[in-house]
């Protein structure tokens, strides 16, 4: 079983970034069903911050188990998140939406390291 690409590809995701988000965000999700019959969830939601005189892109992954892969936050069993620098993009909302949309699709090894206690099958 592979991961399943929602649509639309990107959707706007509003203020998530907290003080330091300085434009709209974007993200992109995809679905996978665990063993147990519940739902894995990877949001991957890019924008742009600005903290101690540095502008960047910033790539927020949620990572959720639920019931209902299409209402997960009403649904969330647990969830865990990872940040990191996005390099070598435009720092405006075009480049937002091309790394949303051009975003990897979560891999079983990235899932198992990130939420350990609810493995998928390779």
């Amino acid at each position: 079983m592979s991961w399943e690409r929602r649509y639309p590809l990107i959707t706007a995701a509003g203020h998530v970034g907290g003080d330091h988000q300085v434009s709209e965000a974007y993200d992109a999700r995809w679905v996978r069903q665990l063993p147990d019959g519940r739902w894995s969830v990877v949001t991957r939601t890019f924008y742009i911050a600005a903290s101690d005189g540095a502008t960047v892109m910033l790539e927020q992954t949620e990572y959720v188990v639920c019931t209902d892969p299409g209402d997960p936050g009403s649904t969330e069993v647990v969830s865990g998140a990872a940040y990191a620098l996005v390099p070598s993009r435009p720092l405006d909302e075009a480049g937002v939406q091309d790394a949303a949309r051009e975003a990897a699709a979560p891999t079983a090894d990235e899932w198992n390291n990130a939420m350990p206690g609810w493995r998928v099958a390779w």
